[in-house]
């Protein structure tokens, strides 16, 4: 090793995907073959965690717990952790265990860039989505430490990339009021991903667009209709932003198209005349577009958004 330097291992060890099991296995033997690469396997190994819904089957803990055991023993890993995804539901915010530990675990991410937070017991016309405004005074006193620990993360500099589904009125302006210009990816408000491609030196009073997508995501549920948009006129440029204060949705701030370069739709083959209502907004404003997407589902198809 001594002969071939530190630099020609680190690339080799950068392009290893943990993801892939048979890389996974190689990445944990070369940690364990030499002290100076335990920390560059380490980076990759912790780069991306997820927290699941399942426990894990040999001990039936949840793998929150283990990881956390991880972390008293090497604090350093979470420093490492890049995507953090928690998929939780109902019996989650009655757990006076795993929630702190969850909440101690965002507040040591300190270079997260990605965070993906899924509410996964909701489907259209059965359980409400998850009220984020009910969440501080649910009867768990672990959620409200946790709603301020998701909402000092939407802070951070780092974080660019946030993935927020099933959940209402969650405080995405919290994490908008860092972005001049984003991607954005949703559905309804109820899906909702976006990524901060330019920095804002100071809150915005709208956020520019450069890719905007809706229904565009595959799920195994209802396909959702488009959010409802209504015009305002915000420091001189035409917005579009949530018709219903009401509306789950409306705690998503006013987007500006006029820069936006691409725009993806995808709308099911009787598509109501109200989506279309709000296609022909977007477009209208979209002066600067070079692609658009438009796709259509076939009528009664099993494949669903």
């Amino acid at each position: 090793m001594e002969h071939l330097g530190l630099d020609i291992f680190s690339n080799v060890v950068e392009h290893l995907n943990n993801g892939d099991e048979e890389e996974s296995q190689a990445l944990k033997a070369l940690s364990l073959s030499c002290r100076a690469l335990l920390p560059l396997c380490q980076a990759v190994i912790f780069r991306e965690i997820k927290f699941l819904l399942q426990t894990e089957p040999k001990t039936n803990t949840h793998p929150a717990r283990r990881f956390d055991e991880l972390l008293k023993t090497s604090p350093h890993i979470a420093a490492y952790v890049h995507c953090f995804t928690y998929i939780t539901k109902k019996a989650d915010l009655s757990d006076y265990i795993t929630l702190p530990i969850v909440t101690r675990m965002l507040s040591a991410f300190t270079r997260l860039k990605e965070f993906h937070l899924i509410w996964d017991a909701y489907w259209p016309g059965s359980r409400p989505l998850l009220d984020w405004t009910h969440l501080p005074n649910y009867m768990n006193d672990a959620c409200r430490p946790f709603c301020r620990a998701v909402e000092k993360l939407l802070e951070c500099e780092d974080l660019v990339c946030i993935k927020i589904h099933c959940i209402s009125f969650f405080p995405f302006q919290i994490f908008t009021q860092r972005a001049k210009v984003m991607d954005v990816d949703e559905d309804e408000g109820v899906r909702v991903k976006m990524t901060i491609v330019e920095r804002a030196a100071e809150p915005p009073t709208f956020v520019s667009i450069r890719n905007y997508s809706t229904g565009m995501a595959r799920h195994p549920r209802v396909p959702l209709p488009l959010r409802k948009l209504k015009e305002v006129r915000l420091s001189e440029q035409t917005c579009l932003q949530s018709e219903s204060p009401n509306l789950e949705s409306s705690t998503i701030p006013a987007f500006a198209f006029h820069a936006a370069q691409r725009v993806s739709f995808c709308l099911h083959e009787n598509v109501d005349g109200i989506d279309l209502v709000h296609v022909d907004k977007i477009l209208r404003l979209a002066h600067s577009i070079k692609t658009l997407d438009l796709i259509l589902k076939p009528g009664g198809s099993s494949e669903l958004l």
